[in-house]
This record gives structure tokens, sequence and C-alpha cells, in this order.
């Protein structure tokens, strides 16, 4: 007689308890932390489309109606990176260039809005530093996904904001989601309204989608 003996993996536990959202966080943390050392083993192209709608100026009222986006762009580019991991922390340079700039990517893009930290930095900063609040217990799921709420204190920020000015530290809050059959990140968001004035930004808000790439036997998580 043949017996065939089929093995199903599904988000429940062995004793038909189902998963409960820490069990789905420490998972997936533990994936994230593997594939955050992986990354430093690769150099993505990263391609960064601006759209300003109002021409650049100070607001000596702060943020006010003057603010409002306008219909016509007042300006249009397209940048080409060259992004890399070393010691945890993200160095940009221009696509092709010789050599990678240390002190980060407003080094290398000197004119405009920019940001980085969608690679590693925000991942460590959210899941791997102390005083950041993590939801969960009050995690909303359904039946692929685990959405968690975080908020990241002054304290335990490393969210900078560079301006004429000067640069600073300011605090941020958010959520991420994580599938509840792999472990793996979806989604992150990243919002912060409580800035203080003189960096002449109102607000300043960031949606990554990622994905799960295999290069060479590796699971590699990378922004989409």
């Amino acid at each position: 007689m043949l017996r065939l003996v089929c093995l199903f993996w599904c988000p429940i536990l062995c004793y038909g308890e189902e998963l409960t959202a820490q069990d789905v966080f420490k998972q997936a943390r533990d994936n994230i932390a593997r594939q955050l050392s992986a990354v430093s083993n690769y150099t993505c192209v990263l391609t960064v489309s601006r759209t300003l709608y109002t021409e650049p100026r100070r607001y000596d009222s702060g943020c006010a109606a003057a603010d409002r986006l306008t219909e016509k762009p007042y300006m249009q580019d397209r940048l080409r990176l060259d992004v890399a991991v070393s010691e945890g922390t993200e160095i940009f340079s221009w696509h092709g260039g010789a050599k990678f700039s240390s002190s980060g990517v407003n080094e290398v893009v000197k004119s405009g809005p920019i940001s980085s930290g969608s690679f590693v930095g925000y991942l460590r900063n959210i899941l791997f530093t102390a005083g950041v609040a993590i939801s969960l217990d009050k995690a909303k799921s359904n039946q692929q996904t685990y959405t968690f709420q975080y908020q990241v204190p002054l304290k335990s920020s490393a969210y900078r904001i560079t301006a004429r000015d000067g640069s600073f530290l300011v605090p941020y809050h958010g959520s991420f989601e994580i599938r509840t059959d792999t472990f793996e990140l979806q989604s992150l968001s990243v919002d912060t309204t409580d800035i203080p004035k003189e960096a002449e930004v109102c607000t300043a808000k960031t949606e990554i989608a990622y994905q799960n790439l295999q290069i060479a036997g590796k699971s590699l998580l990378i922004p989409k």
C-alpha cells in the first residue's frame, strides 16, 4: 500500500490555538533582524521622483493656509542614487559615483526635499530601540495581516529634519503591517507633526511598501 503524507503549514498552532498578535510580532521581528543584517552585503539603485507645488519661502506665522498645495507644480525632477548599508547606517552616492558619502543623503542631494531611512533606519529605530511603544494589545487583524501601531518618543527617536537653520530631532508615530502566514513585513507608515517652527516644515509623512527578494539563497527585505 502506498501512503501519501502531506505536510501543511498554516497560521494556527498545533493545538488549534490561533496565533496572537504577540506571536506574529515576535516571529516577524526575528525575521526582520536576520534580513536587515543581510542588507549590508548589497548595493541598490534608488530612483527618486520629486514634485514641488509651492515655491520655497519662509512663513513667519508657521503652518497656515498658504502652505496648501496648488494644482500647478513649481518644479519636478528625478534622481538616481546608489544606496548601501554600512555599520547599520544607509550611505548614498550618485548612481555610478566613485564613492559613498558617510555623512548622509543630504551631503549628496544638497537641494530640495530628500529623505532616508526606508532601507534600515526606520526599522532599526522602531523595532530595536528601547523606549519605543508598540501596541501589541491593540493590533488589528484580518485573515492575512496584523497591523500594529507604534509611538517613538523624542528620547528614543533617530528621526532628524534638516533645514536651513539646523538639524531637528523629532518624535514620530505610525503603523506597520505583517503577514500572518509568512511573518513578512508588508508596509510601514511614518508620520510626524510635532516639528519645531524653525524647521519650516508643517508635517512629514512617509509610506513604504516592502518586498522580500531571494538573492544568493538569502531573503532580502527592501522597499518596493
